[in-house]
């Protein structure tokens, strides 16, 4: 079994191998990959597939033109 958290610097996903039996016992951690500022994270019920929730990043703006009273242009 596994245990994944986001590391104490809050940018990589990190994964811990555990052993519950006969008592507690945590394995090595390893950062699995980094994270986006901002990105939440889920992990599927058998631990082999993550979900991550980013930010959308634009890359730029396009205008948007907005045309008012444009039917008076056209009467016929």
């Amino acid at each position: 079994m596994f245990v994944n958290y986001s590391g104490l610097d809050g940018w990589k996903l990190m994964s811990m191998p555990i052993n519950a039996s006969p008592e507690l016992q945590g394995g090595a951690a390893r950062a699995l990959f980094a994270l986006p500022e901002g990105a939440e994270f889920d992990v599927n019920s058998d631990g082999q597939r993550f979900l991550v929730n980013m930010p959308v990043q634009s890359v730029g703006s396009t205008p948007l033109n907005v045309v008012l009273n444009w039917t008076a242009e056209h009467k016929p």
